[in-house]
């Protein structure tokens, strides 16, 4: 996925990051998630929120084609994931 991402071209990332934050602002307005709870990664292009959230709503992703996760990574400028779980 990281090569993918660093291989694609610039405007398809522009194209997908207006549908990551579109994506963001589908899951709060259906969810009630709180903004302070939820952040688009433009670098990786993923949404991300508090894993209780995507723990509770996760089926509903599911059934409709996201691949929900709980991601750890060390808080440093290049955010090395260090483990990874798909729900």
């Amino acid at each position: 996925y990281n090569k993918k991402l660093e291989e694609m071209k610039l405007s398809l990332r522009r194209k997908l990051s207006g549908r990551v934050s579109r994506l963001a602002e589908r899951i709060s307005a259906e969810y009630g998630v709180p903004g302070k709870f939820i952040e688009v990664d433009k670098r990786r292009l993923r949404v991300l929120t508090a894993p209780w959230i995507v723990e509770e709503i996760a089926g509903n992703l599911k059934e409709k084609g996201f691949k929900p996760a709980l991601v750890w990574e060390y808080p440093t400028w290049d955010a090395l994931i260090t483990q990874l779980e798909y729900l």
